[in-house]
């Protein structure tokens, strides 16, 4: 689409986890200045799924750029032995495991 990007544009990408393990994720972009995402990270429970909004912020919109713009999300499995689970789905955390 070649716009007019005068509004916030907003998908939802579905995040599932088959396993019988919770597990941690973070979404990651190559833009963070265009993207919003909600939750960009957090815990998957055994079985379940959730819903990541992805909202592509207002901007001008220049023919000449090449917007090549990439997402990855990051999972692992959850420690078990952790009460903090906030500190789980940290950078740092991800950064040990990736």
């Amino acid at each position: 689409s070649t716009g007019p990007f005068t509004d916030v544009v907003t998908t939802n990408l579905k995040l599932g986890n088959p396993t019988d393990r919770n597990v941690c994720f973070k979404v990651k972009t190559t833009a963070p200045r265009r993207y919003c995402v909600r939750p960009n990270s957090g815990i998957i429970d055994a079985g379940a799924s959730i819903n990541v909004s992805v909202m592509l912020q207002p901007f001008d919109y220049d023919p000449n750029e090449k917007s090549k713009h990439k997402f990855m999300v990051q999972s692992m499995f959850a420690p078990t032995d952790t009460s903090d689970m906030e500190a789980v789905v940290s950078t740092e955390c991800f950064l040990l495991f990736f």
